[in-house]
């Protein structure tokens, strides 16, 4: 593993245990929280999208980094830091780099936010 693979993951893992600060309300985060559906459907879909041009390990670190992003900018105080977040962002880089070509991930937006994920099976004739 190369240094900036090392320094990515640790920060991902920082921005992991801060974010478990006991100062910070974990309460009000659900797991059936829609945005945790929101960073499952991004992170999906940009796995999907570069592995096939990168590898998996790069392209399942580069769907990680919006993600890792968001919490940290939440860690600066624009919102509530969340290990779920970052949970639900580590499902959907693992899903969108192992599912079979054929399938296809993307987010589904609707008035300027992601709302969900749609997974579709491609068939060639």
């Amino acid at each position: 593993m190369n240094r900036k693979t090392k320094g990515f993951l640790t920060g991902c893992a920082v921005a992991c245990v801060l974010s478990l600060s006991p100062f910070k309300s974990q309460a009000a985060d659900i797991w059936n929280g829609t945005d945790k559906l929101n960073h499952f459907a991004v992170s999906a879909s940009i796995a999907k999208l570069t592995v096939s041009e990168y590898g998996t390990t790069a392209g399942m670190m580069l769907a990680l980094v919006p993600g890792a992003l968001k919490e940290l900018s939440d860690l600066g105080g624009s919102g509530t830091p969340s290990v779920r977040d970052m949970i639900a962002n580590f499902v959907g880089a693992i899903a969108g780099a192992v599912l079979p070509q054929q399938y296809m991930i993307a987010p589904i937006a609707y008035k300027g936010s992601v709302n969900g994920a749609m997974i579709s099976y491609m068939i060639d004739f």
